[in-house]
């Protein structure tokens, strides 16, 4: 389960806003690392065919279906 709050939305598309990437999903990405721990990244990007997408808060939200 993943909620984007209405503040959270808010930033969100102020940030879309201010760097000219209206329109794109935000990314939630992850990087597992050879001794088990991870990195936890998010931008905007454009969607891809197998990504997962929904939707929260007025956000489009778009993953890898499997770890990178």
């Amino acid at each position: 389960m993943f909620k984007v709050t209405e503040a959270a939305a808010t930033q969100v598309k102020s940030a879309a806003e201010q760097g000219g990437t209206e329109g794109m999903a935000l990314r939630l990405a992850a990087q597992r690392h050879a001794d088990g721990t991870f990195d936890y990244r998010m931008g905007f990007d454009d969607v891809t065919e197998d990504d997962i997408r929904f939707a929260s808060g007025g956000v489009e939200i778009v993953m890898a279906p499997e770890f990178v």
